[in-house]
């Protein structure tokens, strides 16, 4: 019986060398990433879904690029409790589309994060419908904001992208008081600044702008 009591204690003991919690309860806990999923919008478009909860974000961006060119970015939102839409049309038609699902889906407020060319459909909903939009987020975009509604907006670029002088003229120009520039690292463009080195910053400060009005 002695023998079996040494035994028993040996490997509890090991257990706890190595880290493991015997307790039944994990020492740590990483959320399983959220996966995407196909749905199809009222214009007829299609989209990748991630997530659920009360406050949603559309994704837009290049065309080429697709909805599928903003994973992880959909999953890291999802993660931190967030409804995501990415969008594979990058019109003002599908916006309002991608809008429209967060809100049937339970979205109580929306916010839109757009990149590169999708400004000109991102702009044209901001500034027709501003109640349509929480807050804004644009990564590499020109354009004229002063249509724009009041609501917050976060501008970002590469510092040394072809975008970084149009970012600063945008977060001046533009209407409201919680409006901010954010240069990163880089030369890339677009979606493409999220897959870069500066990639964790950016998204990191994303992330950070829509907790503070969730």
């Amino acid at each position: 019986m002695r023998r079996w009591l040494l035994v028993g204690l040996a490997a509890v003991l090991a257990a706890c060398s190595s880290g493991t919690d015997v307790s039944g309860s994990p020492t740590s806990f990483v959320p399983t990433p959220a996966l995407a999923r196909t749905i199809s919008l009222t214009d007829g478009s299609h989209a990748l879904a991630w997530g659920s909860g009360a406050y949603g974000v559309v994704l837009i961006g290049p065309s080429e690029a697709g909805a599928a060119g903003w994973d992880p970015v959909g999953a890291a939102l999802a993660a931190k409790r967030m409804a995501v839409v990415a969008l594979d049309a990058r019109s003002e038609t599908a916006l309002r589309a991608g809008i429209a699902w967060l809100r049937d889906a339970g979205a109580e407020r929306v916010a839109v994060l757009a990149a590169g060319a999708a400004d000109a459909a991102a702009f044209a909903v901001g500034a027709s419908n501003p109640e349509l939009v929480d807050q804004m987020i644009c990564v590499s975009c020109a354009g004229d904001p002063a249509a724009l509604g009041e609501f917050p907006k976060l501008f970002a670029a590469g510092k040394e992208s072809a975008s970084a002088a149009d970012t600063t003229r945008l977060t001046s120009e533009s209407r409201g008081e919680w409006n901010a520039e954010l240069l990163v690292p880089g030369k890339d463009a677009g979606v493409a600044l999220f897959r870069g080195a500066s990639g964790g910053e950016l998204l990191a400060a994303v992330i950070r702008r829509f907790e503070e009005r969730r």
